[in-house]
């Protein structure tokens, strides 16, 4: 079975099969394959990284503005609710402050918790299969 070093283009002279090719060739060939592997993985890498800090971003304004929202109906339900039990004003927004302070310490902590923890997951699993292949190959 024949197998050509580079593909030949119409209108060229046929190359030698791999196994007549000079070692010249095949680590041209070599270096052409690992240059045009690592543009390949950039480029992923690149979308990849456009595609994760796009859904970051959405993610974040939604989760800002459920936030701002969510606060300002505890804190308004709070005073109201405090001041239908009959407690005096300052009373009833200290209450409160407490309230929101405690809501404000867990949700930073649940906020570290799901941040990312791996940057470009995908594209890091892609070059060490593609670098255990290379390994492969090599042996």
């Amino acid at each position: 079975m024949r197998q050509d070093v580079f593909p030949s283009r119409p209108g060229t002279p046929s190359r030698p099969s791999i196994g007549e090719a000079p070692t010249s060739e095949l680590i041209e060939l070599a270096l052409h394959q690992t240059r045009e592997l690592v543009r390949a993985e950039a480029s992923l890498a690149k979308a990849e990284l456009k595609e994760d800090a796009l859904g970051a971003l959405v993610a974040s304004a939604n989760l800002v503005a459920a936030v701002i929202l969510l606060v300002l109906a505890i804190a308004l339900g709070s005073i109201a609710a405090l001041l239908m039990l009959g407690a005096h004003l300052p009373t009833a927004l200290l209450t409160t402050a407490g309230i929101l302070v405690v809501f404000g310490i867990v949700a930073a902590v649940a906020g570290v918790r799901v941040a990312p923890k791996r940057v470009l997951g995908r594209s890091r699993e892609r070059v060490a299969a593609d670098l255990r292949q290379i390994e492969d190959h090599a042996s």
